[in-house]
């Protein structure tokens, strides 16, 4: 049994937009009214499945890492360890310089670490 959803379609560049509000607004492209149609839900029609999304994973989320931390007399090996990465010295240690989610697993892979689940 197929599940349907309301969507807005414009005629004139045969086009779906999602149906927001209790009455169609003009086409977001060519500005022609638009009306309110049923579609089947994960269709080529469904505009719900044309959404931009953004993978929160990879976005840029800058930040200093206490855990992958070393001592000053660690660094030099440390840097051998993790080629690429950028250290900033606080008090007595170093911390890592973690960009994203992966670049943050690709460091605790090559310090033999696991994430806590």
């Amino acid at each position: 049994m197929a599940t349907y959803i309301i969507a807005r379609h414009c005629s004139a560049c045969n086009t779906y937009f999602n149906a927001i509000g209790s009455k169609p607004d003009d086409c977001d492209k060519c500005g022609k009214p638009t009306k309110f149609e049923t579609v089947v839900k994960g269709s080529e029609q469904d505009p719900t499945m044309k959404v931009d999304t953004v993978v929160i994973a990879y976005k840029e989320n800058i930040r200093l890492s206490r855990s992958l931390g070393v001592s000053e007399t660690q660094i030099d090996e440390a840097r051998k360890a993790h080629p690429g990465t950028e250290w900033v010295k606080r008090g007595h240690s170093y911390l890592p310089v973690i960009r994203n989610r992966p670049h943050k697993l690709k460091i605790m892979k090559e310090a033999r670490m696991e994430e806590y689940q």
